[in-house]
């Protein structure tokens, strides 16, 4: 049996979900979905030129909703801020790539239940690329650092 549930996809999208790091780390993580990151690079690209900074604060303020055990060297929890997220989860690479690790299943998840309820024919979740090249996750993970 499969429930297909708008109203619980639409919070997965706008609260996401907490992940435990490790012991004391824990993430609000949201999907990222191929629409998502389309969306973020076209908000990157408003001069006309594609603007990778600007991507990076969209793309993680996007899939970064809270985090708890992230502090500053005070002990005191590190604010919240576009900037923040960014500066953490580049500097902290392991940590980065498990957030979009995380995101990703998340939006796998949603969009294979999206894909089942829909019938979805194509041999592939919903919302997946195929073929060659195609990307297979919106992440910029593996180009921070």
């Amino acid at each position: 049996m499969l429930i297909f549930d708008p109203a619980a996809q639409e919070r997965l999208k706008e609260n996401g979900v907490w992940r435990e790091y490790r012991a004391g780390v824990r993430v609000q993580i949201r999907p990222v979905t191929a629409t998502d990151s389309r969306r973020l690079r076209k908000e990157a690209q408003k001069s006309g030129r594609f603007d990778e900074a600007q991507f990076d604060l969209l793309f993680w303020d996007h899939l970064v909703v809270d985090w708890d055990g992230i502090v500053d060297p005070d002990k005191r929890k590190l604010a919240l801020t576009p900037a923040n997220k960014v500066a953490v989860f580049r500097a902290l690479q392991s940590l980065g790539n498990w957030a979009c690790a995380e995101s990703d299943r998340l939006a796998e998840e949603a969009a294979t239940a999206e894909g089942e309820s829909l019938g979805n024919s194509g041999g592939s979740p919903a919302g997946k690329r195929t073929g060659r090249g195609a990307e297979t996750s919106p992440s910029p993970a593996t180009a921070a650092g």
